[in-house]
């Protein structure tokens, strides 16, 4: 005898299983809505606990009067990467935080999915800015590369070095492993200008290189910025800077509005060996 099958019955179990793996996977938990424990909210050496944080819409703002009277805490980053192995990503969130003062410091959380919820796993401790501030992050080859910013004075402004840090998470614990590669950030006086001809909103540059190629672009608050790298070897990206700040960090795509008027330093990297490079940057 031939059983059918009802219809519904087939569509439910097409559905299913989806809905299942999308309950369980990191990538469906809203991190800009979401509650944390941020180090700058941790009242632990006065003998206080931890104050949690709610953010909505990626941003938290303290009401006065409140015990966090003053403090803004704001989801700057969310990114993806499995760093166990298993086939399954964490969650890495990159947030800034203000006290009150001049201060702005970051931190990095590490989450995983244990019976269907987030659980966090780790911390990627912070600085202020250019006193240990982490600049990006980034998952290659199933660990965690750290970039942060620092000089030799430790003060908050006037970056002198980027370290870059391995970290890795291991039975359930994430550290730091190997020591930090430095580089010297440099200054902008050796790099060459990108041109453009005449009428035109956009100019092109090639090179080849084994370390870092330096260009250098003026441009104004507001005016929208399109970068686009291409090598061969899929070797090369970028990273843009205004003085201590980075705008993007690594990539090799990226378009956006510009924060600031000034001299936009533009570090084309050689990822692996040497890389030949076109790397065509457009302003309007």
């Amino acid at each position: 005898m031939v059983r059918k099958i009802c219809p519904l019955v087939l569509a439910l179990a097409a559905i299913l299983p989806t809905a299942v793996r999308a309950a369980g996977d990191v990538h469906a938990v809203d991190f800009r809505n979401f509650v944390y424990q941020p180090s700058c909210a941790d009242f632990e050496a006065q003998g206080e606990p931890k104050v949690p944080v709610r953010v909505a819409g990626g941003r938290f703002e303290a009401a006065a009067g409140s015990d966090l009277e003053g403090t803004y805490f704001e989801v700057d980053e969310v990114l993806y990467g499995d760093l166990t192995g298993d086939g399954r990503d964490e969650a890495i969130v990159r947030s800034l935080c203000s006290t009150g003062g001049t201060g702005r410091f970051d931190e990095g959380f590490v989450y995983g999915m244990k019976d269907g919820k987030p659980v966090l796993l780790g911390r990627i401790p912070g600085g202020d800015r250019a006193s240990g501030g982490v600049r990006c992050v980034r998952v290659e080859d199933g660990a965690l590369e750290v970039e942060r910013t620092g000089n030799e004075s430790g003060a908050a402004l006037g970056v002198d070095f980027i370290d870059t840090e391995t970290w890795k998470l291991q039975n359930g614990r994430l550290a730091e492993t190997g020591k930090a590669v430095r580089r010297s950030i440099g200054s902008a006086a050796g790099a060459k200008p990108i041109r453009f001809a005449k009428g035109a909103s956009s100019g092109t540059v090639t090179g080849t290189t084994s370390g870092i190629d330096t260009y250098v672009l003026q441009a104004r608050e507001g005016q929208t910025m399109t970068v686009r790298i291409t090598s061969p070897q899929k070797n090369a990206a970028f990273e843009i800077i205004l003085d201590d700040y980075t705008v993007t960090c690594r990539t090799t795509e990226w378009s956006g509005e510009l924060p600031a008027s000034g001299v936009y330093r533009l570090s084309v990297l050689a990822t692996r060996g040497s890389a030949s490079y076109e790397m065509t940057v457009g302003i309007r």
